[in-house]
Formats: C-alpha cells, structure tokens, sequence
C-alpha cells in the first residue's frame, strides 16, 4: 500500500479529484486530500474508508484577480504547514497537485527535496483561463506571472497529467516534454452516471425538461440557453431549463436579469450545487442536457466533464459546436450549435422532440464512442502513471470507480 497526499483548492464536490482519490483508494492506496470547504462550521477531517479529507480554508471564488491571487496564497501557506505535519507522520509516496493554480506544487518542495515524487494535475490551462477571465482589465503583468508560474511548475513537477490533446499540445508548445505529459479525460464515473435503459423516447409536445449542471459563468455560455426557452415555449408550451452550479456573482445577476426580461420566471429555475448522486437523479429526469460554451481561445481546450456525463446516462446533449467537442463527437451523437445563438439552439431542441428516433440514435452513436474513452480505460491509465512514478513499473490492477 502507497500513501498518497492531494492538494486541491477545491472542495470535496470536485469530481476529478473525487475520482482519482476512488480509484486510488480501490487500488489499496491511503489517500490524504488537503482542500477547501463550503461552510467554516463543517468538520475539519472527514473519512470516507482509504480516502481521508483535511479541509484548511473555506472555499471562495473571486471575480477578481488580485483577491483571487491572495486567496491562493492564503491557501498555500495553510497547506504548507498541514503537508508538514502529515508528512512527519505519515511518510507519503507520492505528493499530487491539482491546479488552479499551478504553484501550490512549491507546497511539496521538502517533499521533492527529500526525493518524494510530484506529480502536478492540469484541469485547466490557466494562462488561457486568465487572459478569458481578466484579459481585458489591463492585467498584463499578472498575464506574465501566471505563465511564468505554469513554467517554473511544470519543470518542478516529475510527472504532468491533462485533460484533453489540446492542451497537451499547448504545453508541449511552450517547453513541456511530451513524455512528461500524461492524457486523462475527465470522463465520468459510470458507478454514478448510469445507461438508463428504461430512458424513453417519444414526442414532446410540451413540458421538454432540459438540464444544465457545473460552473454558472458567463463563459459557460448559459445565457444562450436561457434565453432560447422563450423560443423553445413557442413550439413546446411548459418547457423548463433547470440550472444546478456555482454561480459567478456577477453573471448570475445578468441570468436573472434576463429571467425577467423574457418572463421566464415559470421556465427557467436556478439551482445550488449538489452531490453527483443527486445531480443523475436529476438527469434521469430531463430530456435534454446542454452545453452552450461560448468560443474562445479557452473553452475551444475544454472537454465538458457534464457533455460526458450526459452521454453515460443516455440524455441527448445539445452544444456549441467548439473544437475539443468535435474531435470526439461527431454530428450523428450530439446536435451542434453556433456558439452563443439562442434561436439555433431552440431550433435544435424543437426538431429533436419531434423525432424520438434520430434523439436515440444520437444517444447510443454518443455512449458508444463513450466507452472506448470509458472511466475505466483512463483510471487504469492514471493508476499506471501514479504506480510508474513510485515504484518504477506498470503493473497495476485495474480500479473500477472510472476516472
């Protein structure tokens, strides 16, 4: 048995790093998870068997670059001193990072000095998040810290794990060894996110429940979907879009603006995050998912965890038709929008509640190509770089939690 720190600045509702740490702990690995949480009143140390979760900081999410920055920093030194602790007695094998932001890797330096490999988790490309996020606000000098960071983090880290081709070849670009670079999807655990085989697929002529759940940003796209149930309403009366997430403040302010505009009150509701379970409850329940991404530089690198999730559970999925999409998934598995045009994906929606037989033939083309990317091909791919990196060799046995 190996022991495994995770450091994350997320909270223990972030799939991936839920994922690994099962397929880790599945593997007979212990695993210490130092994050964040929701509330400053939830317990400290949480166990689940294998899987031990140390939560240092409340979790917050900025809008702005320099609190966000000084969050970070206020995380790091927390987690600094905590993985000191541990160390001293636990003697971990193997300390993994996962970013935003890259620098949280400096947390492990006795760690690496000590000859304890690092292994840093890209979930995102941040200099390409940054400049979508804050590009615009004359932040140009954090722009260049922030790659300068990626950098120096990068060559820190023994081993680099990513989520799509994109940005293996955007590291890769910038000076990252390819051979150090490891691809895996953020595919989804089918333990959770089930084929439902009593799914069925008839005419809707009204009351099309369509689901959006993940990240509330303006990046995300939602407003597009928002604003085409006013369409959608006109051909299908009682439609709903259900929105489940964490919502950037200010973007949620111009949601419910436009929930007012288009007197939507009735077809659009706005929901709190909530547990995976939960969330496949709420899919097994829908008839459309959606994934109405804007097109940028930063989201033409994301493969959507949720688009996945959706193709598990056999719910057609509605999306902007953006790279990373269509390097999977062709036209016969997911109905493809321009980004960012509510009357195309209300047109799209519309047609597909009128043909039950081509929204199942998308669904099973979309499983289909599902399984050849399964949960269970990229865990045994993670559990041989992990294994790899301790030990040297890859032979491992094959987790069944699905990464």
């Amino acid at each position: 048995m190996s022991r495994i720190c995770m450091i994350s600045q997320s909270n223990l509702s972030d799939p991936r790093v839920r994922r690994q740490a099962e397929a880790l702990a599945e593997d007979g690995n212990e695993v210490d998870i130092i994050c964040t949480c929701n509330d400053k009143n939830e317990p400290k140390i949480e166990n689940f068997g294998f899987i031990t979760y140390y939560k240092v900081l409340v979790k917050k999410r900025y809008e702005n670059a320099v609190r966000y920055a000084l969050h970070s920093f206020y995380f790091f030194i927390k987690t600094f001193f905590k993985l000191q602790s541990l160390s001293f007695i636990k003697s971990y094998d193997l300390i993994q990072i996962h970013n935003m932001p890259e620098f949280h890797v400096f947390t492990a330096l006795f760690q690496k000095i000590a000859g304890i490999p690092v292994v840093l988790d890209i979930h995102d490309l941040t200099p390409e998040l940054f400049d979508c996020k804050w590009g615009d606000k004359n932040h140009s000098v954090f722009s260049f810290i922030v790659r300068v960071v990626e950098k120096i983090s990068c060559s820190f880290s023994n081993n680099i794990i990513t989520v799509t081709d994109i940005c293996k070849e955007n590291l890769v670009n910038r000076g990252v060894p390819p051979e150090k670079i490891t691809l895996v999807l953020n595919t989804p655990n089918q333990n959770i996110f089930k084929y439902d085989p009593g799914r069925e697929f008839r005419v809707i002529t009204s009351g099309a429940k369509l689901i959006y759940h993940g990240t509330v940003a303006q990046r995300m796209g939602i407003h597009s979907a928002v604003e085409s149930m006013k369409y959608i309403n006109e051909k299908i009366p009682g439609s709903t879009l259900a929105i489940y997430g964490h919502f950037d403040y200010s973007y949620k302010i111009l949601i419910d603006k436009l929930i007012k505009r288009h007197n939507l009150e009735q077809s659009v509701c706005l929901h709190g995050e909530h547990p995976q379970e939960e969330i496949y409850e709420f899919i097994k329940a829908s008839d459309f998912g959606v994934v109405p991404y804007v097109d940028n530089v930063y989201m033409n690198l994301c493969l959507s965890t949720k688009m996945f999730e959706y193709n598990a559970s056999l719910l057609p999925v509605v999306a902007s038709r953006l790279k990373s999409f269509s390097m999977i998934f062709g036209d016969d598995s997911i109905a493809y929008t321009k980004p960012e045009c509510p009357h195309e994906i209300a047109e799209k929606i519309i047609s597909l509640c009128n043909d039950p037989a081509k929204r199942k033939r998308m669904v099973c083309n979309a499983y289909s190509i599902l399984q050849s990317i399964s949960g269970q091909i990229m865990s045994e791919r993670y559990l041989n770089l992990i294994n790899s990196t301790i030990f040297g060799k890859k032979n491992i046995k094959v987790s069944t939690s699905g990464i």
